[in-house]
């Protein structure tokens, strides 16, 4: 049973009077690609917030190496 019920069934008329068929993705396939999709991004985001928080704390700071190189002359 299809989830909305206007949703294609994936046959098409052909020249010829008949009826073919499409190749349809796989809604199990679909879910899973999502899935992962969502996974990644969830990850790359609490990534990105760790960093920033820990810039904001200052345990981070692009002024470390100006000054380390200065300290070696």
């Amino acid at each position: 049973m299809p989830l909305i019920f206007l949703e294609p069934s994936g046959r098409f008329a052909r020249p010829d009077g008949g009826y073919g068929e499409t190749t349809m993705a796989d809604r199990a396939g679909l879910k899973l690609v999502g899935f992962v999709f969502a996974t990644v991004t969830l990850a790359v985001m609490i990534t990105t917030g760790m960093v920033v928080k820990g810039y904001a704390d200052g345990a981070y700071s692009l002024e470390v190496a100006s000054h380390a190189s200065a300290a070696r002359r």
